[in-house]
């Protein structure tokens, strides 16, 4: 496009979304409850979805971060986080520690429990290692992003996933370990794999801002 005086404009980029099709628009959902059915794609799981099960909400956040892991993947410049990280494994220990919460019975007559909406995707799994995908994931995302601090995000003090896992990471050496080593090769912020390293360094590069996209037809 042209600026002022005929002068090559920056360009601008208009994001366009793409199979979003558990993504609810009706605004009236907006603030409920987060329920099973915006749990689809398990590898795009908003963090709050596995952390405070039903006691997150509905909102834009979740679409936003799904488009965050698709930036990753365009600035990898080669494979999605899913696959760059494919070699990283949710530990055993974080596995049995958050699967007391997550997989927790829900006896007949009793109020299902906070982790209800996640028992129900793992119920619906077929396969043991279809059911691992979300424990792959969780991990994944403390390895690549780390752990969300909770003085930054206070609703994460009600969930009882998040104490779990700041628990297992300040006390178990073995825990440690694994995160540290899977930290060194793929964090975002600091992690030395190629295809990371070189997400980051696109990531950090000045983008001239280029003009607003143009107004939506209708």
């Amino acid at each position: 496009p042209e600026g002022e005086g005929g002068e090559a404009a920056p360009p601008y980029y208009l994001v366009k979304l793409a199979d979003f099709g558990t993504a609810d628009v009706a605004p009236e959902t907006l603030e409920r409850r987060a329920t099973s059915a915006q749990i689809t794609t398990l590898e795009n799981t908003p963090p709050e979805f596995l952390l405070l099960g039903e006691g997150a909400l509905q909102g834009y956040s979740a679409d936003m971060f799904s488009l965050g892991l698709a930036m990753v993947h365009l600035y990898t410049g080669g494979a999605p986080y899913e696959e760059v990280l494919a070699g990283v494994q949710c530990p055993p220990a974080l596995h049995a520690a958050v699967a007391a919460h997550w997989e927790a019975p829900i006896l007949a007559g009793q109020t299902p429990h906070q982790y209800h909406i996640l028992k129900q995707v793992l119920d619906d799994c077929a396969e043991e290692e279809e059911k691992m995908v979300l424990y792959h994931t969780l991990y994944r995302y403390m390895v690549l992003f780390g752990l969300p601090e909770s003085s930054e995000y206070s609703y994460y003090n009600s969930s009882p996933v998040y104490h779990t896992v700041v628990d297992l990471a300040n006390s178990s050496v073995e825990f440690q370990k694994s995160l540290h080593r899977d930290q060194s090769s793929f964090s975002l912020s600091t992690g030395t794999n190629p295809l990371i390293l070189r997400a980051r360094n696109r990531l950090k590069q000045p983008r001239a801002p280029g003009p607003p996209p143009p107004p939506l037809a209708g």
